[in-house]
């Protein structure tokens, strides 16, 4: 049986109130705000973004969130690689590499890896 890792990188949008210090810039793969072996963060109101954050995260096979929900943020998941199952709005959804997954402020959501 062939494990798989599931790759992620989703964007949150996000309406801020608060300003934010706005600058561009650019990372290289392995640059980003890593808080821990799995997680990298690009960009947040913290690193200069004024609505975003993007974050790419490596969840390994058998991982999974519980139905969780951001009030404040539509989420965006990119999976670069691996599979699994997004479930929101009642409906469970086999994902693979390449799929995109929009889940809007407020929707009860959770991911699985296969």
């Amino acid at each position: 049986m062939k494990k798989t890792l599931l790759s992620l990188f989703f964007f949150i949008s996000l309406t801020l109130t608060a300003q934010s210090i706005r600058h561009g810039y650019v990372l290289k793969p392995d640059e980003g705000e890593k808080p821990g072996s799995k997680r990298t963060i690009k960009g947040r109101p913290k690193s200069g973004t004024q609505g975003g954050v993007m974050i790419i995260d490596k969840l390994p096979p058998g991982f999974e969130t519980t139905f969780h929900v951001h009030d404040e943020a539509d989420e965006f998941f990119y999976v670069i690689n691996g599979d699994g199952t997004a479930e929101f709005d009642g409906k469970e959804q086999n994902i693979s590499t390449g799929y995109v997954i929009f889940v809007p402020a407020g929707g009860e959501h959770k991911l699985k890896v296969s």
